[in-house]
Order: C-alpha cells, then sequence, then structure tokens
C-alpha cells in the first residue's frame, strides 16, 4: 500500500456525514481503501471543518475498513445514525500527483496533443508498470497521473503525465470503470500495448475538480531526456561508424591513388595549373576592356601550351632502341621489335618513299592528326599506343605500340588454328572480339572507318592451349567518318565494292563503317576455313563454309552483300554470334 510521507491518524465525531467515498486509491494501482472523493457543502462533514478531500476512512463506529469491500463501506456509511465516529488517515493523496501546470504546457510537444498514439511496454516478471491512474467515473476517461522515475512507463520514454488511456491490449475502455482497468493493468504479463492520446486541458480540469492540487513534475520531462540522450548516443555510434568507414574508403583510395606513375601525375598538375591560369585570364577579360588586347594575347599563348599537352603522346628517338628482329612489312613501312625505356615493344617504321621531300609535309600533318586520334582510344581489343617518334635525324617518324606473339594469318598459316569443327569455338571467340572492337571504333562520337580489316591486321597473344588474347592493329590509319575521306587503304581483297572506286589527286570518296562490316566478312570466311580469300577462290572459300554446315553461313553473305544499306552493322554482329 503507498503510504505519502506527513500521513497521520485522526478520530472524529460528526452529526450525520454528507461525505462521498471511493474504493481504492485512484494514484496507486495496489491500494484498495476507502478515500473522501468529495464533501457535501453543508452538510456535517463541511461544518465539522476536519474532513478533507483525500482523507482514507479507517473506522467508521469502530468497524475496521481494511478488509472489506466498496459495497460493504458504503452500506456501513448509510447506516450511521445522526452521529458517526471516523478514524481516518490524514494527508493521504499522493506527494507526486501531477497535474499539467502551463509551464508543462509550454514544454509539451504541441503536435502530440489530441494524436493517438500506440505505446508498447514490456513489463519484466515481478516488477509494475511505473505509471498511476486517476478517473473512470461520472464519464471521465483513465489518465495516467503520475510517470514513477525508475519503472517500465520511464524507461519506454513515450507515456507523459495526462495522457488518456484510450485502450488496454486492443480493449476499448469507453464504458470500463477505474477499478476494473487498475485491475487489467495489474494482471497484465509480459507484452502490454496502450493507445493513449494527450489530453493535458481535461486532465488539469478533472483534477481541478477533484480539488487535486496540481504540482510540477518532471518525471516525463526527465524521461524524455534521457530517451534523447539514448537517441543522441546512438546518432554518435553510427556517426562514428560512418567516419571509420569513409576514413577506410578514403585511405584505400589514396592508396591507389599513390600507385599511379609520377610522370602522369605531373602532368595533370601541370595541365590542371595552365587550364586554371586560361580560365583566371578569360575571367579577367570579362572584367577589363582596356586591357583586352594584352590579355587576349596570354590566352591564346597558353591555349598554344595546352594544344603541347595534348601532344605528350611525342616520344624522343633517344629513348628508343631497335632491334634486327622484324615482325612484318607492308605499303607503308616495316615492324621492328625494340624497347622503350626498358619496355619491349613493336616500332612501326615509315618507309623514305612515304616520307619524300615532295609530299612529307602532308604526310606529317595527315600523321599528326591520327596519332592524335590513336592517343585518345582505350579498348581491350585495340592494340595499345604508347607513343610516337617525330624528331628522328632520318626525318622518319616512328609509331610505338605494344607487342603481341602473332597474327591471325601467321596462326592459321602455321596450323595453330585449323578449320575443323574442334577448332570452331576458338575461332568464334577471336571473330568476336575483332566485331567488339570494331563496334567500339564505329560508336564513338565522332565514329572511326578502319578501312583496313584484315588478318594481318588482326593481332594475337597466346593465353593457353585454344586461348587466344585479340587485338585490332593499324586503325590508326582510319579517318574521322565525318570526314571520310581517302582511297582504299585495305587490301584489295577485303575492300568493298564502293572502297574501289578510281580516286584521282586523293580526291575524296565517301564510305561509311558499312566498308569494315564488308572486310568483316571476307576475314569471317578467310578465318573458317584457313585460307586467304583471294579473289578468284572467293566463291569456292564460301561453298565450303556452306558445306561445312556451319551457321556462319548466312552471316557471311549478309556482310559481303555489295549493297552497304543492306549489310548489319558491327553491334547486330555482335548479337548475332551470340546466338550461335
Amino acid at each position: 500500500m503507498f503510504v505519502p510521507l506527513g500521513m497521520r491518524t485522526k478520530r472524529m465525531k460528526l452529526n450525520s456525514n454528507g461525505i462521498y467515498p471511493l474504493y481504492g486509491n485512484q494514484h496507486v494501482l495496489d491500494d484498495n481503501g476507502v478515500f473522501v472523493t468529495k464533501i457535501a457543502k453543508g452538510g456535517a462533514a463541511d461544518k465539522h471543518g476536519q474532513l478533507e478531500v483525500g482523507d482514507r476512512l479507517l473506522e467508521v463506529n469502530g468497524q475496521n475498513l481494511a478488509e472489506i469491500d466498496y459495497e460493504d463501506a458504503v452500506a456501513i456509511l448509510k447506516a450511521t445514525g445522526q452521529e458517526v465516529t471516523l478514524k481516518i488517515e490524514k494527508n493521504s493523496l499522493p506527494q507526486d500527483i501531477t497535474v499539467t501546470s502551463d509551464k508543462g504546457k509550454a514544454l509539451a510537444n504541441k503536435e502530440l496533443i489530441d494524436k493517438p498514439r500506440i505505446i508498447t511496454l514490456n513489463r519484466p516478471e515481478g516488477e509494475g508498470l511505473g505509471f498511476n491512474i486517476i478517473g473512470g467515473e461520472e464519464g471521465v476517461g483513465i489518465f495516467i497521473s503520475v510517470i514513477s522515475k525508475e519503472g517500465v512507463a520511464a524507461r519506454n520514454g513515450q507515456l507523459r503525465v495526462g495522457d488518456m488511456i484510450l485502450e488496454v491490449n486492443g480493449n476499448n475502455l469507453e464504458m470500463w470503470s477505474h477499478d476494473i482497468v487498475a485491475q487489467v493493468l495489474k494482471g497484465a504479463r509480459d507484452t502490454i500495448t496502450l493507445k493513449v492520446v494527450y489530453k493535458p486541458d481535461e486532465f488539469e480540469n478533472f483534477c481541478r475538480k477533484m480539488d487535486i492540487k496540481p504540482k510540477e513534475d518532471e518525471t516525463s520531462y526527465v524521461s524524455q531526456m534521457s530517451a534523447d540522450v539514448a537517441s543522441l548516443k546512438k546518432l554518435n555510434e553510427t556517426l562514428s561508424t560512418a567516419r571509420d568507414r569513409l576514413q577506410k574508403e578514403r585511405d584505400q583510395e589514396l592508396a591507389k591513388n599513390n600507385e599511379l606513375k609520377n610522370e602522369i601525375t605531373a602532368l595533370r598538375k601541370a595541365y590542371t595549373e595552365i587550364l586554371k591560369k586560361r580560365d583566371d585570364l578569360q575571367q579577367s577579360l570579362a572584367q577589363s576592356s582596356a586591357e583586352k588586347g594584352s590579355l587576349i594575347d596570354q590566352v591564346r599563348e597558353l591555349e598554344e601550351k595546352v594544344k603541347e599537352l595534348e601532344n605528350n603522346w611525342k616520344v624522343s628517338y633517344k629513348d628508343v632502341t631497335l632491334s634486327r628482329h622484324k615482325l612484318g612489312s607492308g605499303g607503308w613501312g616495316e615492324v621492328i621489335i625494340g624497347k622503350f625505356r626498358g619496355q619491349k615493344v613493336a616500332v612501326k617504321r615509315f618507309h623514305d618513299a612515304i616520307m619524300n621531300q615532295e609530299n612529307n609535309q602532308y604526310y606529317l600533318e595527315m600523321l599528326n592528326r591520327e596519332i592524335n586520334t590513336m592517343s585518345q582510344l582505350r579498348h581491350p581489343n585495340l592494340l595499345q599506343f604508347i607513343g610516337a617518334v617525330l624528331d628522328h635525324p632520318s626525318g622518319n617518324p616512328m609509331i610505338i605500340t605494344e607487342v603481341m606473339d602473332t597474327s591471325l594469318r601467321s596462326a592459321y598459316e602455321k596450323k595453330e588454328l585449323t578449320p575443323d569443327l574442334a577448332c570452331r569455338p576458338v575461332i568464334l571467340s577471336i571473330m568476336r572480339d575483332v566485331a567488339v572492337g570494331l563496334n567500339y571504333l564505329h560508336c564513338l562520337p565522332d565514329p572511326i572507318i578502319h578501312r583496313d580489316v584484315s588478318s594481318a591486321n588482326v593481332l594475337l597473344e597466346s593465353k593457353g592451349p585454344g586461348k587466344w588474347k585479340t587485338k585490332i592493329s593499324d586503325f590508326g590509319s582510319a579517318k574521322m567518318a565525318r570526314f571520310a575521306t581517302t582511297k582504299a587503304a585495305g587490301a584489295m581483297v577485303y575492300s568493298a565494292p564502293e572502297c574501289l572506286q578510281t580516286v584521282v589527286d586523293f580526291e575524296e570518296s565517301k564510305q561509311s563503317p558499312k566498308a569494315d562490316v564488308f572486310s568483316y566478312g571476307i576475314l569471317l570466311c578467310e578465318v573458317i576455313t584457313c585460307r586467304f580469300p583471294e579473289h578468284h577462290i572467293f566463291r569456292v572459300l564460301l561453298d565450303q563454309v556452306r558445306s561445312s554446315g556451319s551457321s556462319l553461313h548466312s552471316l557471311v553473305v549478309s556482310c559481303a552483300t555489295k549493297d552497304p544499306e543492306k549489310r548489319p552493322t558491327m553491334k547486330q554482329i555482335i548479337e548475332q554470334l551470340d546466338r550461335i
């Protein structure tokens, strides 16, 4: 039983009574005593002056009320005569009854008022819920009047003094009395689900009506603060975890950056500084018309430096060592094994006849444009361009690329590839890589036409039995499709009909990526039969492809058709190869 501080007992005699009893302390769930809830004005109790609302009735005319129920207590009071002797316990209302004050209202979250909330409390065995209730009479709802500082409700932190309980475990309390609600709450075990709504004004009015003097209580505020502290701790842990993760990612990124070559880092830094200076100068130019002329000159000078940086592919001939090992030769020049700064490379050296004095400047300008294009291309199926030498004493330029083991033509000539069905998956894999590389060139913002697709320009590197890494070479002799100008550059047998027009004095002839598709069809027929596709035997080779039962026959025919518009794109070729 809850016994407040300052409790005292007293006997008094009343003529009649004029008091209204209540069974059980409305503020303490475990207390079933009889209390004075109202004193009739003008009655004996009112005139006597010593009886107050909240006093507990211990005896009536010597009869102990501790062990009797409410109905018997009422009957005893009604049965008293003109004079009744009462033994009472003064000041029995709990000292920690809380009524929301103006200050409390100001602190309350206004958004909670009149908005139902569902709150779940987990009640450990042997522990109370940690809150007291009042109300439940004369149509008044059940209110939470006190929240213990160290109880289930306080730890939960969601209940507030002034909350009206609407439901307990889904049961509507609208017609329930205080006693029934108290018994249900005391009998609930484990998990209790409450539906509540914050009604501070109704709670205060009820306390005023029952003559319960409000007292400031910061239990709910403290509970809320505790919950806020817990939330802040959890937030701090989350932030700490995120910070550690970001730090780890940052460390990993720094480690990767440190692996970059110093030469590239320095180049990017210089490029950034020059661009910044150019931007600063352009901004100053807009701000000061008086200095316009001089600033324009400076901007042009910086732009020239930017262009120089864009030509960072230029390599000094002193950094290149040539061997006597020749990989091959053609109409443009020869390819020799060499070393560039300790790395084994392939060096393409142009013939003197190509770079003669009469057209030397023309070829150098064309070569510069093509090398700029090559230096910007990066793809797994394109031969990696490393740099170019333009300062050789002979005046002949050299192009430096990565070196591969062999060419597609050499592979089938050396019987490393054969026309039998067992080798067909290997051939399909190689030709798919060729299609992927050409598709990359054709799909650039400024599409590039290779114009020299052949088995000699498909290079291979062995990756084990039946496995080849495939790369396309000599794509640097291509032109941007929007300029699409040249004589037929590839071997005649691979050239599309539209590329075989007679061109006089380098007059431009229109071409499209479909020219490469034609060459691809011829190459596909060649690699399936493992025979060079000379014009006079091409039909024979095509018949061999058809007679072998290969599903590639229709693909060869569609690629090698005379009308460019009827040829598939490289993307469509890749899709068809994937279905085979």
